[in-house]
């Protein structure tokens, strides 16, 4: 068996060319950007912190994409939105996992989702 990568779309369908990524103990997440000059950058996304944002401001399509070291499976997850703009929270979102970067599952599929909590 492969190891599973976890893709989270935000938007449609997106070619993968992640331009920065973070290690972590058994992964390593990629994007296709993240906001330096205000320091959310792409370690904040798994930092554990609320308190913390990574904001990609490439101008999309964004995409984060969870590629592990050994099989992995899942049963659910969370996204917190950021405290200060709420034009900016993910509305419509995508999670496909893959055992082969090829054929990719739809997982969970999420449509006009409201962040009503900051």
């Amino acid at each position: 068996m492969k190891n599973w990568l976890l893709l989270l779309l935000f938007f449609a369908s997106i070619s993968i060319q992640a331009q920065v990524f973070v290690d972590k103990p058994g992964y390593r997440v990629y994007a296709a950007g993240h906001n330096v000059a205000a320091g959310e950058t792409i370690d904040k996304l798994v930092d554990g912190a609320t308190g913390n944002k990574w904001l990609d401001n490439t101008g999309g399509p964004f995409y984060l994409v969870f590629k592990y070291a050994v099989d992995t499976a899942f049963n659910r997850y969370s996204i917190t939105s950021g405290n200060d703009d709420p034009d900016r929270d993910p509305k419509n979102w995508n999670i496909l996992g893959s055992l082969d970067s090829i054929a990719w599952d739809t997982l969970d599929s999420r449509q006009n989702e409201k962040f009503v909590s900051r």
